[in-house]
């Protein structure tokens, strides 16, 4: 009688472990496929702003957002390449703190300006849409 339990709960672990990487990889799937598809965090933020909003409005919102994509790109690759600074500081036998602590200044300071662009951009945007299309802005 003991077995036959202990068949009947490995089965059932079995199945449910099955059934959750079955599902993990499908979402991982859709969602990787899904993000390459639409494209980078600015289009999600511009999805995300205009969800609730009319046709029109929402293609006003991407458009908008899509305009700061050069400064983005630029800026983006400029925090690359202070990442790589940083990872080849760190890697050095003699680590210079200060040269460390200047990249991270470096670092800070380029992520606080491309928020600055992107609210900036965001702002602009929402205050040129009508003010029933500002009452349906998603935020989260």
């Amino acid at each position: 009688m003991k077995s036959w339990r202990t068949i009947v709960i490995l089965l059932f672990l079995s199945l449910a472990g099955n059934a959750f990487f079955i599902g993990y990889g499908i979402s991982q799937h859709e969602f990787s496929r899904s993000d390459k598809k639409r494209g980078s965090m600015l289009h999600a933020i511009g999805a995300r702003l205009s969800k609730n909003m009319e046709a029109p409005y929402k293609q006003q919102v991407m458009d908008g957002i899509e305009q700061i994509r050069p400064q983005y790109r630029k800026a983006i690759t400029e925090r690359r390449q202070n990442y790589g600074k940083l990872r080849a500081l760190l890697a050095e036998p003699d680590v210079n703190r200060k040269a460390v602590d200047e990249v991270l200044a470096t670092l800070r300071s380029q992520s606080e300006e491309l928020q600055a662009l992107i609210q900036d951009q965001m702002v602009t945007v929402i205050l040129a849409l009508p003010a029933e299309q500002r009452a349906n802005i998603k935020t989260r």
